[in-house]
Formats: structure tokens, C-alpha cells, sequence
């Protein structure tokens, strides 16, 4: 995770967000698998030569913030950098959802995947009224973690979206599809339930105070929930 960390490091600072071939570049690739043939996005392969496989992935998300553990301020910079760079309206405007497909010197393709991009970063609550909300609750729950992100007005507006659904009693009900329990991947906003039992009246009201409580909670890096 250190090597990977330090690969997303050295591409992050530099501030590339322009990672596409043009369209004349474009016209020179060789041997596109028909499925790709009509993409606007191949990536150069000179930037993977110079950086490596530097693109911050979803996956990096879920997992990074763990190496705070090691309370290594070197670390940490480097992990901070990293955010910084996808929390941008650039990163937003720029990159193609699933970065588009890795064009690679020798010939071979490769899609690329998956994106760390915010669900409904320019307008968060038009994505809760019509996007994929399981989505944007994955990907919170984890973005959340970091202190970069917390910052961000995305983060601030969604807590305020969310408050909206705040009981009387002071819990929280999410409609229940937000939180479904699907075949598919998690990243894509499925396996969304924290186990509760589907039987029991009030499962929704607790799962959804339950995201809630991890979402504030993360507010603070001395939260010993995890």
C-alpha cells in the first residue's frame, strides 16, 4: 500500500488532468477491439511509462486511509496530495467516468476502472433525486475517512441532504431502496445493508441512524468506530 501510495503521490502533485490522447493521437491507434472503437478516451501511454499505474482507483479509497494509521506525517502528506487531487472541479470535469481505456505502446488495451470520482459532485441534491443513492452512500461512507474530503463542499452539502430525513425522535429513515440488499457490486452501490434484519419493523430506521452515526462520526480522526 506504501509503493502504491507513493506511485499516486508522485502523479497527484503534478496536477495532470489532461490524461487523453487527441483525436489525431487517436486516429494512429492500431488494432482497438471493436467494443472501444467509437471511445473518445484512450489514455497515453506515456504518462503510465513516466508515473506508472498512478491513477487513484475506488478501490484506493476504501482502503488508503488506513496507512494514518502508522501516524507518519511524511504519510499522511502523501495521502492528503492524493485526495486533493480527485477533490477537484477539474478532476471532475475532465476525467471520463472510469477514466476511459489504457492504450498501452505495446498494442494492448486495457479498460480502466473504477473511478473515485464524488456521486453528484457539481449538484449533490439533484443526484439524490434521480442518481444512484446506494452509490453516493458507499462512496461517502469511505470518502468520509479522510480529511481533505470532509472539507469539501460536497461533504458539508450532503450532510445537510441527509439531515433532511432526520426524525422527530432524532434517528434517521432513508427511503429503503437506499439501502438494498443486491447482487452486484458494492462500489456500484449494492450489498448496501449493515445485516440488520429485513424482518423487523424498524431494520431501515436503524441502518440508516447507523450511517448517519459513521458519517459524523468520521468528522473527527479520533472516532473509534470502524
Amino acid at each position: 500500500m506504501l509503493g502504491s501510495l507513493d506511485e499516486m503521490y508522485n502523479f497527484a502533485r503534478k496536477k495532470i488532468y489532461d490524461i487523453y490522447l487527441t483525436e489525431e493521437e487517436r486516429r494512429a491507434l492500431k488494432n482497438i477491439p471493436k467494443n472501444w472503437k467509437n471511445t473518445d478516451y484512450f489514455i497515453k501511454p506515456d504518462l503510465v511509462r513516466e508515473y506508472g499505474f498512478s491513477y487513484p482507483l475506488v478501490y484506493d479509497i476504501v482502503g488508503m486511509h488506513k496507512l494514518y494509521d502508522l501516524n507518519n506525517p511524511e504519510t499522511d502528506k502523501k495521502i492528503d496530495e492524493v485526495i486533493g487531487y480527485i477533490s477537484t472541479d477539474e478532476f471532475h470535469g475532465k476525467i471520463a467516468d472510469g477514466y476511459g481505456i489504457l492504450a498501452e505502446e505495446d498494442g494492448k488495451y486495457h479498460g480502466m476502472g473504477w473511478d473515485p470520482k464524488y456521486p453528484g459532485w457539481f449538484d449533490i441534491s439533484h443526484c439524490i433525486e434521480s442518481g444512484n443513492v446506494p452509490k453516493l452512500l458507499f462512496f461517502a461512507l469511505h470518502i468520509s475517512k479522510y480529511p481533505v474530503a470532509r472539507k469539501t463542499k460536497w461533504f458539508a452539502e450532503l450532510l445537510v441532504c441527509l439531515d433532511r430525513y432526520k426524525t422527530e425522535a432524532g434517528t434517521y429513515l432513508f427511503p429503503k431502496e437506499w439501502l438494498k440488499e443486491s447482487r452486484g457490486y458494492a462500489v456500484q452501490g449494492h450489498h448496501m445493508s449493515f445485516g440488520e434484519s429485513r424482518r423487523k419493523k424498524n431494520w431501515c430506521e436503524i441502518e440508516s441512524t447507523f450511517y448517519m452515526q459513521l458519517l459524523n462520526c468520521h468528522k473527527s480522526r479520533n472516532c473509534q468506530m470502524s
